[in-house]
């Protein structure tokens, strides 16, 4: 089996990746390997299902800007459920992961060009009136953390005030487990909820 050949696609398309490309599974030597009865993958649907209205009722309309590999069957299914239907809001993602980083001065300059490529550039967000919903699954809320941090510090370089930018930038953090009442813990249990910042 060949490996499987990145996809690359427009930018307002519903699979638009800011950084590295998605494989493509719309061609049979991009799916790898796959269970050997589709049955298999159904018991997954209801909580994708679920996670994903989740998601897109606290981003309150906002464009989805998908971070990281882990909300990624989210973003797919979502690319699939609009695929030909026209909505007013963007759908990309972000292909980086910052957990337990703090970036450089280098490595802002190297993440900049894919937040501006996922429609987060400070001045395109303030000029359009767009607002944006960062997705992503979260463990301590560090990448959250560190984009937000970006984003401020160029809005300011830009001559921007950095709270105007990042009040137009939504957090949609994925919990890990059920639903649970405030003081409990229950690790690495169940689907992804959304809860929003």
């Amino acid at each position: 089996m060949t490996a499987p050949r990145p996809l690359h696609h427009p930018r307002h398309h519903p699979l638009h990746s800011a950084g590295p490309p998605v494989w493509d599974v719309t061609r049979a030597d991009g799916l790898g390997a796959l269970p050997a009865s589709p049955d298999a993958l159904e018991v997954f649907l209801p909580e994708l299902r679920s996670a994903l209205a989740g998601v897109l009722v606290a981003a309150g309309g906002a464009d989805l800007v998908f971070v990281g590999r882990s909300p990624e069957p989210l973003r797919a299914y979502l690319g699939g459920l609009l695929w030909g239907v026209g909505v007013p809001w963007r759908v990309s993602g972000l292909n980086v992961s910052l957990l337990h980083a703090t970036l450089n001065a280098g490595q802002v300059r190297t993440l900049r060009p894919l937040l501006a490529g996922a429609g987060l550039h400070p001045r395109e967000l303030v000029r359009s009136g767009r607002r944006a919903a960062l997705v992503d699954v979260v463990a301590s809320g560090g990448t959250f953390a560190e984009l937000h941090r970006t984003l401020r510090e160029w809005a300011q370089e830009d001559g921007l005030d950095g709270r105007c930018v990042t009040r137009r930038v939504r957090l949609v953090g994925l919990l890990r487990g059920p639903p649970r009442s405030a003081g409990t813990h229950s690790p690495n249990c169940g689907a992804c909820r959304p809860a929003v910042s």
